[in-house]
């Protein structure tokens, strides 16, 4: 759930006045509380960067100022960061605190806490752990109720804090913004899997799925709990995809870069995507995780600059953009969309394709057909969204 509140100021103009060398009097805006509120917020990412860089555990924003946590441990240095982080932030308010946790007594509680054994929290409640620097508390956000919380605020008194929330496993079924890809994805009617999150120059963004799964102007939605995803506003005959898209935009991350990879229908399993690049003859080690098969591996190209045209269907693969693919598990109604990716070093998803049906090639043989990313993002001048 996201959910916030916004402060509106009347801004009071004040000025003082000073007298110059010429002693001519001249007027000096003082700059007023929205103003200030303006540029702590433009600059709490800066601050957040710093923050990193000193070793502190954590920063904030409090109104006109953005506060820096620092660990116990350096009380001493407390002086000199808050003199160097004001020189760096030209204009801004920053205070510098201390907190009550050394960086290792933080650490040690996170460990302690953090398991079921630990917490006590039994496993029908979700829980979600994190030092807040705002409360100087460690958090914990849970449905788990006050009995359960009790003993535990006891045992670490002055230093834990709670909060409601409901915890629970997302997955391919059950996705919500920001939507990943390999969701499942439906009009109501027809089922296929959404592909990857892709943008445009301008910044925003769109979710691919295959072009024969709908129609122009259609709201596609999570097929297990109906959260909309997108309109499909694009739709390119020649390389079966369409892009979905929300309008009016809300945020640059309704879609972001990562694809469901779990093995079964609830499995929370995911992975970033680091981008894109075209497939070779033979390549190996290929996955496609869909929404019917889930995620699958084993896979080799076979084919490379086809044409697909399945009978009865308007959307084709055409301009020497099609690939085909074999082995594993094959492919089922509903993948259709799905990403075709391999792995980097990094444990990053690649991808290499959307998958759009199966065929027989020259031998007689079913293989999987998939249309190159590359072209995908050329045919739309568009880029991968990345992370």
């Amino acid at each position: 759930m996201r959910c916030g509140w916004r402060l509106t100021l009347i801004a009071v103009f004040v000025a003082v006045t000073t007298v110059g060398l010429a002693g001519e009097a001249q007027v000096q805006a003082i700059p007023n509380q929205t103003d200030l509120t303006t540029l702590a917020n433009d600059q709490f990412t800066k601050v957040q960067q710093l923050t990193s860089e000193i070793a502190g555990i954590g920063a904030f924003r409090a109104d006109t100022r953005n506060v820096v946590m620092l660990p116990a441990e350096m009380a001493a240095a407390r002086g000199n960061i808050e003199t160097k982080l004001r020189t760096e932030l030209s204009g801004g308010l920053v205070d510098v605190k201390l907190s009550q946790f050394t960086t290792d007594g933080l650490a040690r509680l996170g460990e302690e806490l953090g398991t079921r054994a630990g917490s006590h929290i039994p496993l029908q409640y979700g829980f979600l752990m994190s030092y807040d620097a705002a409360t100087d508390k460690y958090l914990i956000e849970t449905d788990a109720p006050a009995s359960v919380l009790v003993p535990l605020m006891a045992a670490h008194p002055g230093q834990l804090t709670t909060k409601w929330a409901k915890s629970e496993a997302e997955g391919r079924f059950d996705d919500q913004a920001p939507f990943y890809g390999a969701a499942s994805v439906s009009d109501g009617n027809a089922t296929c899997t959404a592909g990857v999150a892709v943008q445009d120059n301008s910044g925003k963004r769109y979710m691919t799925t295959a072009g024969h799964c709908f129609q122009l102007n259609e709201s596609i939605s999570i097929s297990g709990d109906n959260n909309y995803v997108g309109t499909v506003t694009y739709r390119n005959t020649n390389r079966d995809t369409e892009l979905l898209y929300t309008n009016p935009y809300p945020l640059g991350s309704y879609y972001n870069g990562f694809i469901w990879t779990g093995g079964y229908k609830t499995s929370p399993a995911s992975m970033p995507v680091a981008g894109s690049q075209y497939p070779y003859y033979g390549q190996s080690n290929i996955y496609t995780s869909g929404q019917t098969t889930f995620n699958q591996g084993g896979r080799q190209i076979k084919q490379l600059n086809i044409n697909y045209c399945p009978a009865g269907q308007q959307t084709c693969v055409s301009d020497n953009t099609g690939f085909t693919y074999c082995c594993g598990t094959f492919t089922q109604p509903g993948d259709s969309g799905a990403p075709i990716y391999v792995i980097n070093g990094s444990r990053k998803a690649i991808i290499i394709g959307l998958h759009v049906g199966k065929t027989y090639d020259s031998a007689g043989q079913v293989v999987m057909v998939g249309v190159t990313m590359g072209s995908v993002l050329h045919a739309y001048s568009l880029s991968m969204v990345t992370q």
